[in-house]
C-alpha cells in the first residue's frame, strides 16, 4: 500500500510541475485574462509575511477541528511568490520561504526552508465585499534541525529534516486594495506515508500573515 501511494505521490508531483511549466495561457479579452497579469503575460510577485504556534494536533483535527492543541513553540517566516499561470478563477502559483521555531526548550529551535507550488481558487461570488482566495501547496519542506517534537512523533523516534510541505491557506482582501491579503495558513510537514522515510513523522504550525501582491 505504501509502495502504491509513493507512486501516485510521484505521478501527482509531476503533473503538476509539467502543467505549470509548459502550459500557454491566452491573454486575450476572452475570459482567460486576469487582473494578476499585465498585457505581456507577466504574472505578479507577491510577499508575505507568517507568525504562528506549532501544535500538538495531527492534520485531522485541525482540518476537521476538535480543538487545537497549541505548544510552546512559535514560528515567524516570510516568503516570496510568483503567479505563474492563470485559467479563469483557477491559478498556479511558485513559492519559496524562509523560517524559524523557537521556544518550548533548547531541542525546539530550528530553520525552516521551502519550496512549493500553489494551486489557488479565487472566483468567489461575495468577492465584491469581502475578496478571498483558498489554495493548497505540494513541495518540500527542509528542517536545519531535528526537533524533539518530531523525534517523538515517529514511530522509531529519527525523523527527517527533509519532507512533504503540504500547506492549505486562505486569504481574505478589501475589494479596493485587493493586493493586500490576510492570511491563514497551516504548516503541514510530513513523511507522505513514509515516502520520505520515516513513519508518523512531522508537525503542524498554525500561522497567520500579510501578502503584498506587487
Amino acid at each position: 500500500m505504501n509502495f502504491l501511494k509513493s507512486i501516485a505521490y510521484r505521478i501527482l508531483v509531476s503533473a503538476i510541475l509539467v502543467f505549470s511549466v509548459f502550459s500557454t495561457p491566452s491573454y486575450a479579452d476572452d475570459g482567460l485574462s486576469s487582473p494578476f497579469f499585465d498585457g505581456t503575460g507577466d504574472g505578479k510577485w507577491a510577499a508575505t509575511l507568517f507568525v504562528g504556534q506549532l501544535t500538538e494536533n495531527e492534520l485531522s483535527e485541525i482540518i476537521i477541528p476538535r480543538g487545537t492543541t497549541f505548544t510552546k513553540t512559535s514560528f515567524i517566516g516570510g516568503a516570496l511568490s510568483r503567479e505563474i499561470y492563470r485559467w479563469h478563477g483557477f491559478s498556479v502559483e511558485a513559492e519559496a520561504g524562509l523560517g524559524y521555531q523557537f521556544g518550548g526548550g533548547s531541542g525546539q529551535d530550528a530553520g525552516h526552508v521551502w519550496g512549493a507550488l500553489y494551486g489557488r481558487y479565487n472566483d468567489f461570488p461575495w468577492n465584491d465585499y469581502v475578496k478571498t482566495s483558498v489554495a493548497i501547496s505540494v513541495g518540500l519542506n527542509y528542517m536545519t534541525d531535528e526537533t524533539d517534537f518530531e523525534n517523538a512523533e515517529t514511530n522509531d523516534g529519527d525523523a527527517e529534516k527533509l519532507l512533504h510541505y503540504l500547506s492549505p491557506e486562505i486569504t481574505f482582501a478589501m475589494p479596493e486594495n485587493e493586493n493586500q491579503e490576510f492570511v491563514l495558513r497551516l504548516h503541514h510537514r510530513s513523511s507522505a506515508s513514509g515516502f520520505f522515510g520515516c513513519e508518523g513523522c512531522g508537525s503542524n504550525i498554525i500561522a497567520f500573515g500579510f501578502r503584498q501582491r506587487f
